[in-house]
């Protein structure tokens, strides 16, 4: 059993390992062993000579931790040039670093995966790389050999809201950050214009919905100096709205709002008193008026009939 065995391969470099047994080589293996000096070759168990000398030729007068005399015999070749010009004194140690996995699975509002979803850390341990992927069919994101520690994640894709979530990942595991996209709700505008009959704007007159698409709350405004009040960001459906302000009557109007659109309603007021089509004394009907006039024709006569009476 050989540590290294090499069938016909050539152009191999081998430096920093701990050999512990002789290698074996076929025909024609021609290999490098070693990284130049001073970063030296491999570590030889057993190697047998002193480290007196120095330099690139090992011909100088003190040690540097890399042995006198190159390792030949020990590489046994047949063919091909195969020698360790800096054999390591010392055996090498290897630092493995502690990673760990993290699974991103994204789904919709309804459990169905979330494909072509952006996945980034805004924050991850020291010393790690910012993450960066991209969901699969199956909606999920995999990162492995990342360090361990606490991570911030942002997951974006168009029509969905952006989220973000914080999961901790241990050493030689692998996390889980189950993450729900919540459908964005279309909106829409709706625009409210209030006027007199004569088509002049009221400004001040107070504007509140009886009734307006499921999940969305009574709207409550009033109008501006231009006579308008502007409802943004509404769900979209039937509103009706009703329009009221002191010295007028009352009136009220639907209107369908489009999905992304925006829907203009206007409504007229009415002086108190007036009537559609009438006209006369602001707070008296024309009806009122003319049961006055007859009225006092009829008091005028039975005036005038008394007065002939009365005559000797």
């Amino acid at each position: 059993m050989y540590p290294v065995y090499l069938g016909s391969s050539s152009g191999n470099k081998f430096y920093h390992n701990n050999i512990y047994r002789i290698p074996y080589y076929t025909d024609g293996s021609d290999n490098t062993w070693d990284n130049g000096y001073p970063s030296g070759g491999n570590f030889w168990d057993g190697y047998p000579y002193p480290d007196t000398k120095r330099g690139p030729n090992q011909d100088q007068a003190g040690g540097d931790g890399i042995g006198d005399v190159a390792v030949r015999e020990e590489i046994f070749s047949q063919g091909g040039e195969n020698v360790d010009r800096y054999p390591l004194m010392v055996k090498q140690t290897f630092d493995v670093e502690a990673t760990t996995s993290l699974k991103i699975a994204l789904v919709d509002s309804s459990g169905k995966p979330v494909q072509g979803a952006t996945v980034e850390s805004t924050a991850q341990p020291s010393g790690q790389q910012p993450l960066s992927g991209t969901t699969g069919e199956d909606g999920i994101a995999m990162f492995n050999d990342v360090k361990p520690g606490s991570y911030t994640i942002q997951a974006s894709k168009t029509g969905f809201p952006v989220v973000i979530s914080t999961v901790s990942t241990t050493e030689g595991t692998t996390a889980n950050l189950p993450i729900t996209f919540q459908s964005t709700q279309p909106t829409c505008t709706l625009k409210v214009t209030v006027k007199d009959k004569d088509g002049a704007v009221i400004s001040g007159a107070s504007l509140s919905s009886t009734s307006q698409p499921s999940g969305q709350a009574t709207l409550a405004a009033t109008t501006g100096s231009d006579g308008v009040a502007t409802f943004s960001d509404i769900k979209p459906g039937g509103y009706t709205l009703q329009a009221q302000k002191n010295g007028y009557t009352q009136n009220s109007g639907s209107s369908n709002v489009a999905e992304g659109g925006t829907a203009n309603l206007g409504l007229t007021l009415q002086a108190a008193g007036d009537t559609a089509g009438g006209s006369g004394v602001p707070g008296f009907p024309i009806e009122a008026m003319a049961s006055g006039v007859l009225l006092v024709l009829v008091l005028l006569q039975l005036t005038r009939k008394q007065t002939l009476v009365c005559q000797p």
